[in-house]
């Protein structure tokens, strides 16, 4: 609720409060103090000057452009005085944790977004990019990560199906498949390095129509996303331009 000029305090102004409020740093406490009226008192009239209230550890702009307030070097020094030997909020906690606790689900897919495109145009780099890693620190990454992902650990296990050998009659569809396809890869485009994938991604399954040309670099990359690849080339295969 505004007050009405009758009731305004002669000394509080929308200056002084600015001055008081972000220049000083006082709180609404404080400033209700000076003035010897009540801390609502002051909300009040924050409200009824339009200048929106600084709730907690975050700054909002109240009138005065952020960027010019916080360009001023008296106004820094005086903040960093402020909030020396106060404890931070996610001092000790995980990032992981203050991720979950601050941010929703489209919030965090936004800021993933923002940091990819950023390190992509090079407007931001990794903190230890262009620096060494020692010896001791490559030993340990390397120990780390032995047979992490190894086995039926690894995201993509499909019971070892890798292993098992192809069947005697892949052997000779293979021929024919490169054939169909040119000899070239339907995915990059290349013909080197070629290779048959099985679009079900069952080795056993050696039907014309589930088979395609793939060089070995495309062939790996496809074992990721399954559903997507598998998709994707059976809508190729039953297109009229292909084959």
């Amino acid at each position: 609720m505004k007050y009405s000029s009758k009731r305004m305090h002669k000394n509080i102004r929308k200056s002084n409060l600015i001055k008081l409020y972000f220049k000083q740093g006082l709180n609404q406490k404080d400033i209700a103090k000076m003035y010897n009226v009540s801390q609502q008192t002051i909300c009040n009239y924050l409200q009824s000057f339009n200048i929106k209230i600084n709730h907690g550890r975050r700054y909002i702009n109240c009138g005065i452009k952020t960027k010019k307030l916080w360009n001023d070097k008296d106004y820094r020094i005086h903040m960093s005085k402020v909030h020396k030997g106060q404890k931070a909020w996610n001092k000790g906690i995980p990032l992981n944790k203050q991720l979950d606790k601050n941010m929703n689900k489209l919030r965090k897919e936004k800021i993933s977004l923002t940091l990819k495109r950023k390190y992509k145009n090079g407007e931001r780099k990794s903190a230890q990019l262009g620096k060494p890693i020692s010896l001791s620190h490559r030993l340990a990454i390397k120990n780390y990560m032995t047979g992490r992902f190894f086995g039926d650990k690894h995201p993509n296990w499909n019971g070892g199906s890798s292993m098992k050998p192809y069947t005697l009659k892949f052997k000779h569809v293979r021929k024919l498949i490169l054939l169909l396809d040119n000899y070239t890869c339907q995915k990059c485009f290349t013909n080197e390095n070629l290779s048959v994938h099985h679009i079900d991604y069952d080795k056993f399954n050696d039907d014309e129509i589930n088979l395609i040309t793939l060089c070995k670099p495309c062939n790996g990359n496809v074992n990721a996303n399954r559903d997507y690849w598998r998709g994707y080339f059976n809508e190729k295969i039953d297109s009229e331009l292909y084959r």
